[in-house]
């Protein structure tokens, strides 16, 4: 097969993300379309149109997460799975996520095109409430997927609204019906061939180095916990500075002990990424300080260490473990394979470890899996100003593309 056969379309796909971009668009540039949220529904509607509009068949799990299957759609053939998300941070960029979608969505253009050979099924995947912004943790919908993470645990978590998963996904459900997109069941823990991941980088590393492609052979290990810190409200003028029972000034005690102790442990990777103080009054003293801690090292000792570390803290607050996500190592084959394809479009690479967790580290228990990465400006993602520059955008795509080829191709083809 030539080159120019499983070309993607340049035009086409940059016109997409453009698309997308403008659901949820803010002022300053970014994004916003939070789990589950009126913005990234509609958005999950327009890539079931065009997926639709390709012959494909669209599904859904009890936790949110859409596939849409083209190919062999009546039998039960394990496909290749191919994917990202669409949910994006508060104030996200516009490729985070969604670019893995739409290249998904062309891996699946050029097959329809391909009328003189035989693939098996190839299903784009469509992760709900990856970025655990709206609803935590991260990665919710694929860890339940993969049975890392209950269902009726994850229905029952609420947003800062006090809205349930479980309402959310009604709501989001009954949107899609009302645009007359119905969708047919999906098992949790289905069986699949092999999933892959296109992504931007999110780090700085293969733009200082000038390689067009990221190989990724791990993802580095995650624990994330709730903090609690209980205390008793009182009138800031009138109780004494003396026998205050303040929760903020007990939390922010606590996250310096913590700091300090994770910083002594070399490679790891800690950030407390959000505070809520309640009554939240200026002129009230709190009476609960609530915090969340991020934990992230590439071996499975250190992270174990380091949990363990935290957990020594649990007298002086309530510790509440949201994800614990051991580090993931790719399948080689599928890594040899990706390298493959870079080699033969004349595309520089180097294999990499991602720093960011993904929905492909709960799909690896299901399957063969693996991820590709692109540069994005200045390794900036979570941000208004995160920016992938096209050639970056079509060089990715199209490894994606001929990656899936490959692994969907017929044996003997």
């Amino acid at each position: 097969m030539s080159n120019q056969e499983c070309a993607v379309n340049r035009a086409r796909v940059l016109g997409r993300l453009e698309e997308i971009s403008r659901i949820g668009a803010l002022e300053n540039g970014g994004v916003c379309r939070l789990a589950l949220a009126p913005e990234e529904t509609e958005s999950r509607a327009r890539l079931i149109g065009w997926a639709q509009a390709l012959g494909c068949v669209a599904y859904a799990d009890a936790i949110g997460n859409l596939f849409l299957r083209f190919g062999n759609v009546g039998s039960n053939e394990a496909p290749v799975l191919v994917g990202s998300h669409l949910d994006t941070q508060p104030v996200g960029g516009n490729f985070d996520g969604v670019l893995g979608v739409i290249a998904a969505l062309e891996c699946v253009e050029v097959l329809s095109s391909q009328s003189d050979r035989a693939f098996l099924p190839v299903e784009i995947a469509i992760w709900c409430n990856e970025e655990g912004a709206r609803f935590n943790p991260t990665t919710m919908g694929s860890a339940v997927h993969a049975g890392h993470f209950p269902l009726a645990d994850a229905l029952a978590i609420t947003d800062a609204g006090g809205q349930s998963v479980e309402a959310a996904l009604r709501q989001a459900t009954a949107s899609l019906r009302a645009a007359g997109i119905s969708l047919a069941p999906r098992e949790l823990a289905a069986k699949y061939r092999a999933y892959v991941e296109l992504h931007i980088e999110q780090g700085p590393v293969l733009e200082n180095e000038g390689s067009a492609i990221g190989v990724v052979t791990d993802i580095q290990g995650l624990v994330q916990y709730r903090v609690e810190v209980s205390g008793m409200a009182g009138h800031a003028g009138a109780v004494p500075m003396e026998g205050r029972q303040d929760a903020l000034t007990r939390a922010r005690a606590l996250m310096a002990d913590i700091d300090k102790e994770l910083a002594a442990i070399d490679g790891l990777r800690f950030t407390i990424g959000r505070i809520d103080v309640a009554p939240g009054s200026i002129n009230t003293i709190p009476a609960r300080a609530e915090f969340t801690l991020d934990v992230r090292h590439p071996e499975s000792d250190v992270l174990t260490r380091s949990a363990e570390q935290i957990e020594r803290f649990r007298g002086r607050a309530q510790f509440t473990r949201l994800i614990y996500q051991a580090p993931i190592p790719f399948d080689p084959e599928i890594v040899r394979t990706i390298e493959t394809v870079a080699q033969h479009r004349g595309l520089g690479s180097r294999r990499i470890v991602s720093g960011a967790t993904h929905d492909a580290a709960h799909v690896a228990a299901l399957c063969p899996a693996g991820m590709i990465f692109v540069p994005c400006r200045g390794g900036i993602s979570h941000n208004e100003n995160e920016y992938c520059a096209p050639d970056h955008i079509i060089h990715g795509t199209q490894v994606l593309v001929e990656t899936v080829m490959a692994l969907a191709g017929e044996p003997g083809q």
